[in-house]
């Protein structure tokens, strides 16, 4: 009953919205898609981007356009090449950081990789770099989270394609 009369209250009376203007959001895989997108959207609601991808040519075209998407000038976009399988590696970006921005107060975990075939036919490697990027990465992301206001996890899952699932999960939930 409760759960009702709160939707009915939100209906009427909306969450105050926080603004990220100021604040410094950091992107994994930032070189493309969805992270590149990310990027682009949280440059134009005033927060200052710290693009990580694996890619270094594709992540400088990313710290581009959020340049070039903004009126705030060169010091709003920050592009750092970074495997995030590399636990060394992030750690090391990670000073980085702090030396060069300052502390991070918004992190979207959105690095990944995945290979769409029967699970029969994926060879141990790409097993290994799928876990070594899509989980363990996320999980050393915690080298950078130290102050971290808000950390967001994407995992790309397709909804109807189940071969490109590790694990048969009865009951599981697609999300972003």
């Amino acid at each position: 009953m409760f759960c009702y009369a709160r939707s009915i209250f939100r209906l009427f009376v909306p969450r105050r919205k926080d603004s990220v203007e100021g604040e410094v959001c950091l992107v994994t895989g930032a070189g493309s898609g969805i992270g590149r997108q990310l990027a682009l959207q949280m440059a134009r609601l005033g927060a200052i981007i710290v693009c990580l991808d694996v890619n270094e040519e594709s992540n400088n075209e990313t710290v581009r356009l959020v340049t070039e998407s903004t009126e705030r000038g060169s010091r709003v976009a920050f592009g750092y090449q970074c495997d995030v399988s590399d636990s060394a590696h992030v750690e090391s970006v990670a000073k980085q950081i702090l030396c060069e921005v300052g502390d991070v107060n918004i992190i979207f975990n959105n690095a990944g990789v995945r290979t769409v075939r029967p699970f029969v036919q994926y060879t141990t490697e790409q097993i290994e770099r799928m876990i070594k990027v899509n989980l363990m990465g996320k999980a050393g992301m915690k080298k950078i989270q130290s102050g971290t206001e808000h950390t967001i996890n994407f995992y790309n899952f397709r909804p109807g394609n189940y071969d490109d699932l590790l694990l048969s999960t009865p009951n599981l939930q697609f999300f972003a």
